[in-house]
């Protein structure tokens, strides 16, 4: 992840843009963990932590919805031993709130049976552990999904900078075409070289009907910033997208599976869907078709866009 992070910005630094200023965000301090269940195993876990996190206990799933509408939180931990109330359902629930939707979630399998434990790994909404004495992996992955967090919000607020407009695209505020093409031939030569996969998520956005007025270009251009940056907010750190234009969005997801970007455009896709878009005194919502696929047959960047726009 972090070094997708300086690939982005070394893409970039071809366009003639200053990013040292960038490159070496500041550390987020003390991981902030909310723990459901308390008792050995919640001791356990803070004994692996070895005092470098912030920890704080709570009993059910519902009381932690409510205590991360008030607190912030770099992680939430769910021990299944000592929560009955926990569901695909209530977490997708969470996890669809654009609040939360990038606070990584750790779920300790053992109170779960195997169908279940099959079922949340395939909302994509989750990671699921054992936890024993010498489960430092359990420490080490938390970390890294923290550190990734701060990473994407990094991304964020540098292209959030006014120093980034001569790679934005003036509808949007994505990255822009040329931008994205030429980051994309960075990917798809890793991809071939290192044989990982490289997924692309595909969004055709159709807008609706405000207030019984036909969308005019203008009304159509305001939404589709709105869209392309409700995309930007919830990408991971090691994704690009870019609008192709005609309502047609796209997210490079580099070392993807399927089934990773499945969960992840469907989450976004659902965000994008709930959301009322304001223009001046009207609002509107959007409709959303999206598909994926990965560079299996197309590995060139010139393939990989001319399949986009197929």
């Amino acid at each position: 992840m972090k070094a997708e992070y300086e690939h982005r910005f070394q893409t970039i630094s071809t366009f003639g843009v200053e990013t040292k200023q960038f490159l070496d965000p500041s550390s987020s301090g003390s991981t902030r963990l909310l723990v459901v269940g308390k008792g050995e195993r919640y001791f356990e876990l803070a004994g692996l932590f070895q005092g470098d996190a912030h920890m704080r206990s709570i009993s059910n799933f519902e009381a932690a919805r409510d205590e991360l509408d008030s607190n912030p939180y770099d992680c939430l931990v769910i021990d299944t031993v000592n929560t009955s109330d926990l569901t695909v359902s209530a977490l997708k629930d969470l996890k669809f709130n654009a609040k939360f939707f990038n606070l990584p979630v750790v779920i300790f399998q053992e109170g779960l049976d195997k169908a279940s434990q099959f079922e949340f790994l395939q909302s994509g909404g989750c990671d699921l552990f054992d936890l024993h004495a010498s489960a430092k992996e359990v420490v080490t992955h938390i970390k890294t999904v923290v550190e990734g967090e701060f990473i994407r919000k990094g991304l964020l607020k540098a292209f959030s900078s006014d120093a980034f407009l001569t790679i934005k695209d003036k509808t949007t505020g994505l990255p822009s075409l040329p931008f994205f093409e030429r980051h994309l031939e960075r990917l798809a030569s890793q991809s071939t070289a290192w044989n990982q996969p490289l997924t692309f998520g595909i969004f055709q956005v159709h807008p609706m009907l405000i207030a019984d007025k036909e969308p005019t270009d203008q009304l159509v251009q305001n939404l589709m910033r709105q869209v392309g940056q409700t995309i930007h907010s919830l990408m991971r750190a090691e994704d690009i997208a870019t609008y192709l234009g005609d309502g047609r969005f796209v997210i490079a997801t580099p070392n993807t599976s399927g089934l990773s970007i499945s969960a992840l455009i469907g989450r976004i896709g659902s965000v994008i869907k709930m959301t009322e878009f304001h223009i001046g005194s009207d609002a509107s919502r959007v409709d959303v078709d999206s598909h994926y696929f990965d560079n299996t047959t197309a590995k060139s960047a010139p393939e990989i866009m001319q399949r986009l726009y197929a």
